[in-house]
């Protein structure tokens, strides 16, 4: 007897109340077997659908619609089933006809015969894909041509619509002729565009994703199309589906534990009713013999009924309670928190592997708690206790990268049981999105955090288990967290307070110069590695972790401090030291690591003495903040013979007044300078900055009155402010007890402080950013002659005044001296970026790519079009013996007519006149605009390279480039510019001839057949050498032929030597001819005169439109040209129809006269407005003018407008004509 099963997700999804339609009723479903495939596709099929898309997506299961979980966004979604059920029955409608280059096609939809909804369109923007999802609604309906697999899709010629690929992406696919099915969107995706401008494509409906999808890849979209019949094996088929929920009694008890926290059940009577079903399920399946479908779901009804009073006493999640979310992909868990800073992935939600919340847990295992906030629905916003900040989804599969102060649309979720069925877990899942849900990502503690992923129900990391934290717990946090925030802003500006009052007080040291100089062997009072030790050092590298690399005299090794772990309990990273005996005021001397990406060197620090570190005895004394600066040059000498080399700022000193002898000192590095400059990756276990340094010596220091001479050029009164501040704060610093009176004292003292203090440092930093800066630009080789270059002369002149700079910086300078190093050295900057040599305006050129290696080199922006909705493309110039000269079309050429840095760059394109636009979003097409637009310049560094600046995203704000598409032709708009990438361009100047009839532009057309066309410009019109001609419309003739009418639309040549800008016109092309080339009128090529708008004849059937146009509800009985063919407008279409600029459409107007030109037509244009009727004529109905006045109310359909005035009407909200 044949086993049946039903798809295990469907399974769970009537377990936990999550799925069907018939779950949730309790109606057991009828189960259908596959039959043999149909030969022919016929309006009314009832039939069911399989894939035929290797092992990879779906193999054996058949593709239907089931209803959605109560509350979700859609209504229907996708479902897949091992068994084909009531969901899994498809209805194939007629929906009219398609004609392209390979023929003409019956066109359908296909509609789920169970919830009643259809396949929903989705126009995709070139090789994109979206999931399917689907619509009741027949004008959205995914409208399809459904042909027999004919070839595959490397041959050449092949009809797109008939073909599949070998393998690809997904090993085991292979065209199966004459036995599959291939479903494509029957729109004509490959003129068209999509409503950010980009070209459309040819999509399949393919079975990869969890809801089938809509793509332009041929390796998934073949299916069996298959007729059906009730099974007879239905004892089976309920066993299988009660064996899949549940796999025994014990089971049951496991599935539904007895308690009081959410994901727990009350009733324990209804667990032990639905185990006894069980259990005389049990005998009734081993039972020989069929059963009825009746019997079978009676028995599912009780099933139904029983889970249902489970259900009823499942306890909630409950807006207001505070609960901790534990992953189970660890052992003993692990725990979501709000990071401090992001990591280096950009995760603000970190995760602590192997923890398990106490019974009475203390303020630090307050940051494990979350929050839930109605968001109504069974939805919460999901907020963190301590931050009070929400996450938001990100969306996609990615990980958390933004919180929000404030409750938001992304920071909402829904926590619902998991199908994992090993142990009781949670899924929880955006409230945009339900197929993706929290995910634990990463391994080590810095890249670990929470992110998205799908498979719910079987990848560990998307599977949580949730535990609720009482409010009497909460009650007794709540002093403790408060007390602890306080702590983290006074840690915030302590240190880096007490490091700037310190930093002004300089110590020197007779022992040793500040000099950039270390000896081996070392002196001072630490003189060997034994004598150093940290609470934190590197343990991967073992050569990176000795003590000894600090006492070596060797730049070219170096301790690092952990970075590949985080030590349990550290909190701030140290170096400590022995030195041997107590000393009083001391002066460190220190060496940055050398080759380096990015300086991990410390910056700040805190610096702590004792006298005794036993464990019994130790009792470290707070020092003070301290700041390393690096203010010397060290010589590292060359390798194997090699000239040494000298590196600047690489080392430095730093002194203090310890107010008593104290023989060891810990340093407690408080920020690294990468970090410190806002680099997060520079740090760990939750934003604990590690560091390194290369050489380390402590001398006896003094203090030198003279060098701390800007320090008591701060007023007194400022001082002795901040010095009482920091004395006041010390103690709460030190213990714990911050107070925000305190704390804002403290900030106000250090303000006053910061503002006053004459600190050269301020000026060594802007000279060496002011260098850094200019450095990128000669370093990518941009100093030169050329546009996107910057003259030498500017190089030196910021040389010189940078040295100017340099030799003015001395201490004891005023603050006001220093103020004007900063901002002279900043200027320099300024006034060497502003003599970036830019394209001339009133000059043409040809703009290029410049990405390297690929076919993107040397492209050419090209516009084609001046349709609103129509990306700019590129044309790819790579055949080296066969090079485009940009001058043989004016789609290639632009005019610059304003350029400058500070009011950007405006470019007209010579073909259509219109100008290169801006947009807000990322990916987005760039299109074409009527009047000008400025866009942003800036050097791209690289030779002769330049970045336009497209807009800002509206996502972030950040600049947008324009940038030749990887992978796609389309100028798009993207995020990155860096060098000689994707969005880098090259300006080449062309020069013109005066007169612009010397020149051609090139239009895509429908090769040898009618074109609709309305261009900016004036032609210089004659029949081109492939026979290419021009016409204008007479109208639509009406011949009768027997007992048959036929219909031609009429077209008269055109004999004028010109045809006007702005006029439409019908051009019927050449055989071969795909691109249209014609030459303008006599005009200055740098001056043509162009129209913007069309220029339509009230009195022709032909309108043209410029660009483009949406069609009003009631522009019906209309026509247009399609890829060459005729594409009739008909009421139902109205509404959702576009037609594209440099087109237009065709009226239904009638003529006698036989044209030049006839083009045969498959219907009648006015047609369109007839096929607007009302299907019942019996119902009753309203009718309204389309103006919206009532003038008959209640009447019956088919005598509804008996007597109207001739026009249109709306009749039971269809739109019909009254002749």
């Amino acid at each position: 007897m044949k086993k049946l099963r039903l798809l295990f997700s469907l399974c769970l999804a009537v377990a936990f109340g999550l799925g069907s339609a018939w779950a949730q009723t309790g109606t057991f479903p009828r189960q259908y077997e596959q039959l043999d495939g149909v030969d022919e596709i016929v309006d009314g099929m009832e039939v069911i659908l399989t894939p035929d898309a290797g092992e990879m997506y779906h193999p054996g299961q058949f593709f239907g619609a089931a209803a959605n979980a109560a509350g979700s966004e859609e209504a229907v979604i996708t479902n897949w089933a091992a068994t084909p059920s009531d969901n899994s029955i498809l209805i194939i409608e007629e929906a009219g006809e398609l004609s392209d280059d390979f023929g003409t096609y019956t066109t359908w939809r296909i509609k789920n015969k169970v919830t009643g909804y259809y396949l929903e369109a989705k126009h995709l923007v070139e090789d994109n894909a979206a999931a399917v999802t689907w619509t009741n609604d027949v004008k959205k309906a995914f409208t399809c041509t459904i042909l027999l697999t004919a070839s595959e899709n490397t041959e050449e010629g092949a009809n797109p619509r008939e073909m599949a690929a070998a393998a690809g992406n997904n090993a085991g696919t292979v065209p199966n002729i004459g036995a599959t099915w291939i479903i494509t969107d029957a729109a004509d995706q490959s003129d068209s565009a999509g409503e950010d401008g980009n070209i459309l494509k040819a999509l399949y409906l393919c079975a990869w994703g969890a809801n089938a999808t809509y793509s332009e890849y041929a390796d998934t979209n073949q299916w069996f199309i298959c007729d059906f019949t009730e099974t007879s094996e239905y004892r089976d088929a309920l066993s299988s589906v009660i064996f899949d929920l549940y796999t025994s009694a014990e089971d049951i008890a496991a599935m539904f534990p007895i308690g009081s926290t959410p994901g727990e059940f009350t009733d324990a009577a209804a667990v032990q009713t639905l185990v006894d079903l069980y259990k005389e399920f049990e005998t009734w399946s081993g039972q020989p013999g069929s059963a009825s479908y009746e019997e079978c779901a009676e028995i599912y009804a009780r099933f139904v009924a029983a889970r249902a009073a489970i259900d009823a006493s499942e306890v909630k999640f409950q807006a207001g309670h505070y609960y901790v979310f534990s992953c189970i992909k660890n052992a003993n868990g692990a725990v979501p928190y709000v990071r401090d800073v992001p990591n280096g992935n950009g995760s603000v939600v970190g995760a602590t592997a192997n923890y398990v919340f106490p019974d009475e847990p203390t303020v630090d295992d307050a940051k494990y708690i979350w929050m839930l906030e109605d968001a109504g629905d069974g939805y919460f916003y999901i907020r963190h206790y301590v931050t009070g900040k929400y996450p938001l989804y990100p969306n996609g599969n990615a990980f958390f990268n933004a919180l929000s102060d404030t409750q938001d649309d992304k920071a909402i979720f829904a926590i619902t049981t998991s199908g994992y069925t090993a142990q009781r877990c949670f899924n929880i899942t955006p409230k945009t999105n339900s197929g993706t849900g929290w995910n634990l990502y990463g391994a080590d503690p810095d890249q670990r955090g929470i992110g998205f992923w799908g498979a719910l129900d079987s990848d560990l990391g998307s599977n949580w288990t949730i535990k609720q934290v009482s409010e009497e717990t909460i009650k007794a946090l709540e002093a403790e967290v408060a007390q602890k925030a306080l702590n983290d802003k006074l840690a915030a500006i302590f240190p880096k307070a007490s490091s700037l009052y310190n930093k002004g007080r300089v110590y020197v040291s007779d022992q040793a110069a500040n000099d950039g100089v270390f000896t081996a062997p070392a002196d001072g009072f630490v003189t060997s590695g034994s004598q150093l030790w940290s609470n934190a050092p590197e343990t991967s590298e073992a050569e990176h972790s000795s003590y000894d690399n600090l006492v070596d005299g060797n730049f070219t090794t170096y301790f690092h401090s952990a970075w590949s772990y985080s030590p349990a309990g550290v909190k701030l990273h140290t170096l400590e030291a022995d030195l041997g005996e107590a000393q009083q005021v001391i002066a460190m001397k220190y060496a940055k690591r050398i080759k380096t990406l990015k300086d991990n060197n410390p910056l700040t620090f805190n610096l702590y003495a004792a006298n005794d570190t036993t464990a019994a005895g130790s009792d470290w004394t707070y020092i003070g903040g301290y700041t390393f600066t690096y203010d010397q040059s060290i010589t590292v000498p060359g390798a194997d013979g090699a000239d040494p080399t000298v590196k600047a700022t690489h080392s430095g000193m730093v002194g203090m007044d310890m107010k008593a002898p104290y023989r060891y000192i810990r340093i407690e590095v408080t920020d690294n300078i990468a970090h410190a400059g806002g680099d997060n990756a520079n740090t760990n276990n939750n934003g604990i900055p590690y560091f390194y340094l290369s050489e380390f010596r402590v001398y006896t220091g003094k203090f030198d009155a003279d060098a701390s001479i800007s320090f008591s050029q701060v007023p007194e009164d400022v001082r002795t402010a901040l010095e009482t501040a920091l004395e006041a704060a010390r103690p709460q610093y030190l213990g714990g007890t911050a107070t925000q009176e305190v704390i804002d004292r403290l900030q106000a003292a250090y303000d006053a402080f910061y503002a006053a203090f004459p600190d050269i440092a301020r000026a060594k930093e802007a000279v060496a950013e002011a260098k850094a800066n200019v450095a990128a630009y000669a370093n990518a080789q941009v100093v030169g002659e050329g546009i996107g270059m910057f003259p030498a002369e500017a190089k030196d002149a910021f040389d010189t005044t940078i040295a100017d700079i340099e030799a003015a910086i001395a201490n004891g300078m005023s603050l006001e001296a220093i103020d004007a190093l900063v901002d002279n050295a900043k200027k320099a900057v300024t006034d060497f970026e502003s003599t970036l040599q830019l394209p001339e305006a009133g000059k043409v050129y040809a703009l290029r790519g410049m990405t390297p290696d690929s076919p993107r080199l040397d492209a050419l922006v090209t516009s084609a079009t001046t349709d609103y909705n129509t990306a700019l493309y590129y044309t790819v110039d790579t055949v080296a013996d066969n090079r485009i000269d940009p001058a043989s079309a004016l789609n290639y050429l632009w005019k610059v007519e304003k350029a400058s840095l500070d009011e950007g760059i405006v470019l007209r394109n010579l073909a259509t006149g219109f100008y290169m636009d801006t947009t807000v979003v990322l990916n987005n097409g760039i299109r074409n605009a009527v009047e000008p637009i400025a866009l942003g310049i800036r050097s791209a560094k690289t030779p002769y390279g330049l970045n336009l600046i497209v807009g800002a995203n509206q996502a972030n704000g950040e600049p947008l480039f324009m940038n030749f598409a990887g992978g796609r032709t389309v100028m798009c708009a993207w995020s990155s510019a860096s060098g000689a990438d994707n969005s880098a361009v090259r300006f080449e100047e062309i020069n013109l001839s005066e007169d612009a009839s010397e020149y051609n532009v090139n239009w895509p057309v429908a090769a040898g057949k009618p074109n609709i066309l309305t261009l900016p410009f004036t032609v210089y019109y004659s029949v081109d050498d492939f026979g290419s001609k021009a016409y204008t419309v007479l109208g639509e003739k009406a011949t009768v032929d027997g007992e048959e009418t036929v219909y031609t639309l009429e077209l008269k040549e055109i004999t004028d030597e010109f045809i006007p800008a702005g006029k439409p016109f019908v051009l019927v092309a050449g055989e071969d001819v795909r691109s249209y080339r014609m030459s303008l009128e006599e005009a200055s090529a740098y001056d043509i005169p162009y129209a913007k708008e069309a220029v339509n004849d009230e009195n022709s059937p032909l309108v043209g439109t410029m660009t483009g146009i949406q069609l009003d509800w009631n522009q019906v009985g209309l026509m247009t040209f399609s890829n060459g063919n005729a594409s009739f407008i008909t009421s139902d279409q109205a509404e959702t129809r576009r037609i594209s600029g440099n087109s237009g459409y065709i009226k239904a107007v009638s003529t006698e006269e036989t044209g030049d030109y006839s083009v045969v037509l498959r219907r009648s244009i006015a047609s369109g407005i007839e096929d607007a009727v009302v299907a019942d004529k019996n119902a009753t109905v309203d009718v309204y003018t389309v103006s919206g006045v009532q003038v008959r109310k209640a009447v019956k359909a088919a005598a509804a407008t008996n007597g109207l005035p001739a026009g249109l009407y709306i009749v039971g909200g269809k739109k019909v004509l009254v002749k």
